[in-house]
């Protein structure tokens, strides 16, 4: 007698881990990838608390907490700040560097505090576990063919003439500097101090949102509308009814920012308030500005999302993807680089 069996379906697995030793040996491994710089810290423009969204616009403080130790960094955390702040304190850096706690402050108050485990996206690959939000969950080759397939259902554009990189940034500070000399922001400071003045405001993603004014784009960038109380930035930039959230980076804890902001927009179009004070939209772009040594020459113009080595930024624009259409619009990642 001749038995058919039915074919096995495989089913894609990402959940969350409870194995406390495994947790254990990753946490080990995701302190020294910290450590030696192969993992970055990122603090995202976008955090959720309870109910409200707070876009942070570059322009916030940051304090590191570990017990009562307390000390505040600049706007830009690094890994090198967490050192020197484990050394002033005399802490075992190893088994306080994932607790130490993160506070956001903007304008004086403080609106977060997570610990820094909480901001790192790290991948461990031969267990096939990734950090995310501070838990770590698995997935499995059946996961990994499903985002595959999705990703790549999502059309990808790259228009060279969009690419940046440090030149044209300092390029527009210094034609800042010269037409406004006396804006008293700088007033008082020498040209270097100036120009570095004017570069901590005028960064790298703000400028780049406002040299597409100049490529027919409408500016929303920190422009903010308002529901129950609560500010929040729609988009960067707009055109022909396509609303784009841009982000610079070269990992994906930052690049994520740009997806988390697209979504709350898409959240926010619920209230017809929100949906009157914005233009029309057909279509939603996550703009990935890519952080890259490579030459110019050496970039290829056809690219698949898939080429990506950021798992976690693939997963995000999965639930994205799947988001705008359900609203009926279409989406579309924009592709450039920053050539550093």
């Amino acid at each position: 007698m001749v038995c058919n069996y039915p074919d096995i379906t495989k089913i894609p697995i990402f959940s969350k881990i409870k194995d406390k030793d495994l947790v254990n040996e990753l946490n080990h491994k995701l302190i020294k990838s910290i450590y030696d710089g192969n993992t970055q810290l990122a603090i995202s423009e976008l955090e959720i608390v309870g109910t409200n969204e707070i876009f942070n616009h570059n322009d916030n403080e940051y304090s590191l907490k570990y017990g009562h130790h307390e000390k505040s960094v600049s706007s830009s955390l690094s890994i090198d700040e967490v050192k020197a702040f484990c050394d002033e304190f005399d802490l075992d850096y190893n088994s306080t560097v994932l607790d130490i706690f993160v506070i956001v402050c903007k304008e004086g108050k403080s609106v977060v505090t997570k610990r820094i485990k909480d901001y790192v996206e790290y991948t461990e690959d031969s267990h096939k576990c990734i950090l995310s939000k501070g838990e770590w969950y698995k997935f499995n080759d059946d996961y990994l063919q499903y985002l595959h397939d999705s990703i790549e259902e999502i059309p990808v554009i790259y228009d060279p003439k969009y690419d940046f990189n440090t030149g044209i940034h300092n390029t527009f500070i210094e034609q800042l500097y010269l037409a406004d000399k006396d804006n008293p922001y700088i007033q008082g400071l020498n040209r270097e101090e100036a120009l570095k003045k004017l570069k901590e405001k005028y960064y790298a993603e703000r400028v780049f949102n406002i040299l597409r004014e100049n490529d027919g784009f409408d500016n929303y960038d920190r422009i903010c509308y308002t529901i129950d109380n609560t500010k929040f930035e729609a988009m960067d930039l707009y055109k022909n009814g396509a609303m784009h959230a841009v982000k610079i980076g070269s990992s994906s804890s930052k690049l994520c920012y740009a997806v988390d902001q697209s979504l709350s927009t898409l959240k926010a179009l619920k209230n017809s308030d929100i949906r009157k004070e914005l233009p029309e939209i057909d279509t939603v772009v996550i703009w990935l500005v890519l952080e890259t040594t490579k030459k110019p020459e050496d970039i290829k113009d056809i690219f698949s999302l898939n080429d990506l080595n950021m798992l976690m930024l693939k997963n995000r624009l999965d639930q994205w993807k799947k988001e705008v259409r359900h609203k009926g619009l279409k989406p579309i990642v924009y592709l450039n680089y920053r050539y550093t």
